[in-house]
């Protein structure tokens, strides 16, 4: 058996994607294999879902009318009411050492379940120049936070733009998002996002540049106790089932992990899986959903989704991408001479930050890997891949790369492949 093993390593920006071809050599004529024809499988019963409350405790409001000494923690206060809506500006200037707190308690004993964010200029002026302001949203135990709304700010590289991190702290890894207008001016819908933390940082950020209209965005309270309807498209090919804690259902709760398991049909390949969150654009991360394993998985948003199967008949449009995290092992099928590789982000999204993930690939018997490809990496910070000619990263090394090239092809024990 031939073994090839796959390590990227990401610490930051990610840009385009990687893509490799891998081919299958033996030295016998290669014989196309097509998967076992089977009965098509009964669907299952679902089981009924069931319903959770959970208690919220606390009624603690901010403190009102009074201003905390310069460089305290504050503890901030809201405008408006249950009837008009409650709302909040960021500061001009201040640091996430200093940012006020909202404890949206408050909305909950008033049967609210959401606020309305602007800029320093408020909701009808624009925002002060060269501002930096925070705040800190903390939701109640059994809440998260779901965000979305519209800007209008300078646009591209280094321009105006609204931030919010998971926690208090302003760090790349606890970033949730961070969004600016498409043109420099141009109104630019974002969202939903949705807190891992029951903290989230908000940030607005302005450079020198003429200020415009800012932001409004709505932070919406979501119980961690609701359940959501997954609705699984039907695709030609093949069908899915989603399961949740070993039950096959159309329903989850926030954060809950959804295995997907595909049945392609006689003479098909299952060939990749899409989440999409019902009445956006937005898309959610999935694991797997490659034609070996024919599993995926996604952790449940927090709203309905949609999943939706590819199939193919054609081995040609087969591929396989890396994990964000994590070893992943695949033992290639016999009559399987070829197929693309591709990092977390597919063929056409970026990789994710801070991805380290892990894949072993072992070829069918007397067979060995052929790798070649393309790809484009942030070379301004240790972004990169490695290759090893066995199965663990303690084997040979045939290719380390932290560059972007489609450039020469290195051969090593009977396996190619070029850097990313």
């Amino acid at each position: 058996m031939a073994a090839f093993a796959a390590e990227p390593v990401s610490e930051a920006e990610t840009e385009e994607s990687e893509v490799m071809t891998g081919e299958i050599e033996t030295g016998e004529p290669a014989v196309d294999a097509e998967p076992t024809e089977t009965e098509e499988p009964a669907q299952a019963e679902e089981p009924a879902g069931t319903e959770e409350q959970e208690a919220v405790s606390g009624n603690t409001e901010p403190d009102k009318g009074v201003e905390p000494p310069v460089g305290s923690v504050q503890t901030g206060t809201l405008s408006g009411n249950a009837a008009d809506g409650y709302y909040v500006n960021l500061p001009a200037s201040n640091t996430p050492e200093t940012a006020p707190t909202i404890d949206l308690q408050t909305l909950l004993n008033d049967h609210v379940t959401s606020l309305r964010i602007y800029d320093d200029g408020g909701k009808d002026g624009n925002y002060s120049k060269e501002c930096k302001g925070f705040i800190i949203l903390h939701a109640p135990i059994g809440y998260r936070l779901k965000m979305s709304g519209t800007l209008w700010t300078e646009s591209g590289r280094n321009s105006d733009d609204l931030s919010a991190y998971n926690g208090t702290d302003d760090v790349l890894a606890n970033e949730l998002f961070n969004v600016c207008s498409s043109s420099d001016g141009a109104e630019t819908a974002f969202g939903p996002y949705v807190s891992s933390d029951n903290d989230v940082l908000v940030e607005f950020y302005a450079y020198m540049a003429p200020s415009y209209e800012g932001f409004e965005m709505t932070a919406e309270l979501v119980s961690t106790a609701t359940e959501y309807n997954i609705t699984c498209a039907s695709a030609a090919g093949g069908r899915i089932r989603t399961i949740v804690n070993g039950n096959l259902t159309k329903k989850a709760r926030m954060d809950q992990i959804v295995t997907i398991n595909a049945e392609p049909f006689s003479g098909y390949y299952f060939n990749g899986v899409t989440v999409s969150v019902n009445g956006s654009s937005m898309t959610v991360p999935v694991d797997g959903g490659d034609f070996i394993s024919r599993t995926a998985a996604f952790t449940m948003f927090a709203g309905d989704v949609t999943v939706t199967p590819t199939f193919t008949n054609d081995p040609a449009d087969l591929y396989i991408r890396m994990p964000v995290s994590g070893t992943k092992n695949l033992s290639v099928p016999n009559g399987i001479t070829s197929f693309k590789l591709y990092d977390d982000g597919g063929a056409d999204g970026d990789y994710s930050p801070y991805c380290n993930g892990t894949l072993t690939l072992t070829a069918p018997e007397r067979c060995v890997l052929k790798l070649s490809g393309t790809a484009a990496v942030y070379v301004g910070l240790s972004s990169g891949f490695e290759a090893y000619d066995g199965a663990s990263t303690g084997s040979t090394r045939i290719k380390s790369g932290s560059y972007s090239s489609d450039d020469g092809i290195s051969i090593y024990n009977g396996a190619v492949t070029t850097g990313r």
